[in-house]
């Protein structure tokens, strides 16, 4: 991005000082506003942690099917804690390893 001193700018294009500041500041307000908006928009909801309830419960030893993964992606929605531990303590998980698999699900 180039700045030019506000100056030199308005006298070479024959607008204000004042005018100019106020494009910059909305312009800067334009940016900040899309910066903040565009991740919202676009994040997929947590779908990111479900490969981290995955591993976590490989690492303590359990098999990782397709109980395994339905639980961790019923995790993957906050509001699920509950339906992820249940699942998964259904399926034999240690309700230890359940609680923090499903709570890494979450994220």
């Amino acid at each position: 991005m180039i700045v030019l001193p506000l100056t030199r700018l308005g006298k070479r294009e024959g607008t204000n000082v004042k005018s100019l500041k106020k494009r910059r500041v909305l312009a800067a307000m334009g940016l900040a506003i899309a910066a903040g908006v565009t991740p919202v928009a676009t994040a997929s909801p947590a779908a990111a942690d479900i490969p981290s309830c995955l591993f976590y419960l490989e690492d303590r030893g359990y098999v990782v099917g397709k109980g395994v993964t339905s639980a961790c992606r019923t995790g993957s929605n906050p509001t699920e804690f509950r339906a992820c531990y249940k699942k998964l303590t259904s399926l034999g998980v240690r309700s230890a390893h359940a609680d923090t698999a499903c709570a890494l699900a979450g994220r």
